[in-house]
């Protein structure tokens, strides 16, 4: 779903937040993946879809990030790289640098019709965010409206 503001013309696309996909320490990360067989329908992507990563680190769910790989005819990209792309995977914690300036940066090379997918710590684990920090979309900084309602 794409939508854009009347006022500057910026567009939003849709977020999809998955609170559950970084690892937490001493358990295994493999209970947080979705199915194998599933994984691509889960994330709405294809076999020939182009996925970036942005925010790896060592907390990653690697079992889901292989999983994706398995399933992918390319490799996920690298968050350094500038190719478009069908979906960006937001590996996002508490501490991190700012969640707007973040998804801002995601939608620099996502392809109009792509979406990000915005995976962070469930709650009671380090680096959890708080719903209200994800529910508020992100605005281009000369932006003083807010997004349209649906």
């Amino acid at each position: 779903m794409v939508s854009q503001c009347t006022q500057c013309g910026a567009l939003w696309r849709n977020v999809v937040h998955v609170a559950q996909s970084l690892k937490q320490p001493g358990k295994e990360a493999s209970a947080n993946a979705a199915g194998q067989d599933s994984l691509l329908a889960e994330l709405q992507l294809s076999a020939d879809s182009l996925v970036q990563e942005i925010g790896v680190d060592d907390d990653v769910d690697d079992s889901l990030r292989d999983g994706l790989e398995e399933q992918l005819d390319e490799p996920l990209i690298d968050e350094d790289e500038q190719e478009v792309v069908d979906a960006v995977l937001l590996w996002f914690r508490d501490g991190d640098d700012d969640l707007t300036d973040a998804l801002m940066d995601a939608l620099t090379t996502l392809d109009e019709n792509g979406v990000v997918w915005l995976l962070t710590p469930r709650k009671g684990r380090d680096g959890y965010v708080a719903p209200v920090e994800i529910r508020t979309p992100p605005r281009t900084p000369t932006c003083t409206s807010p997004p349209p309602q649906e």
